[in-house]
Parts: structure tokens; C-alpha cells; sequence
């Protein structure tokens, strides 16, 4: 069985390269380099939100609910 940790990264790096490609046909067309960089911010938004929010439930929160993911110990 592989690894959570593994897979995650591998997710990471695709969806990193997704990005990339979508922000270099982005700025490639019609937009600006500082639309597409809007752009990524704007794509980050909704996992930034859902970061504020887990670290809003008090301390310890991310780490217990990163704990019960990966198999590790906080």
C-alpha cells in the first residue's frame, strides 16, 4: 500500500503544473501578467478560506485533523 503522504504530493505537484499551464495560457491571450496573477489568488482563495477557518476552531484543530490523515502524531 503506498503512503498517504505520497499521494498527496503527487497530487500537489499535478495540480501545481495545472495551475502553471492555466497561468501561462492566461497571460499568453488577451490578459495582463497582473491578471494572471490575480488569477492564481483567486484560484487559492477557497483553500485559504478553508485554512482560516480550521485555525479559527481553536489550537491544536489542524494538527489532530492532519494527525487523523496522514497516521502521524501531533
Amino acid at each position: 500500500m503506498v503512503e498517504p503522504w505520497i499521494l498527496l504530493s503527487i497530487m500537489a505537484a499535478f495540480f501545481q503544473t495545472l495551475r502553471f499551464m492555466l497561468q501561462k495560457s492566461l497571460s499568453m491571450g488577451t490578459l495582463s501578467a497582473l491578471g494572471a496573477t490575480f488569477a492564481r489568488f483567486a484560484y487559492a482563495a477557497p483553500m485559504a478560506a478553508l485554512l482560516a477557518g480550521g485555525m479559527r476552531r481553536g489550537p491544536g484543530w489542524g494538527c489532530r485533523r492532519w494527525a487523523n490523515v496522514s497516521g502521524s502524531t501531533c
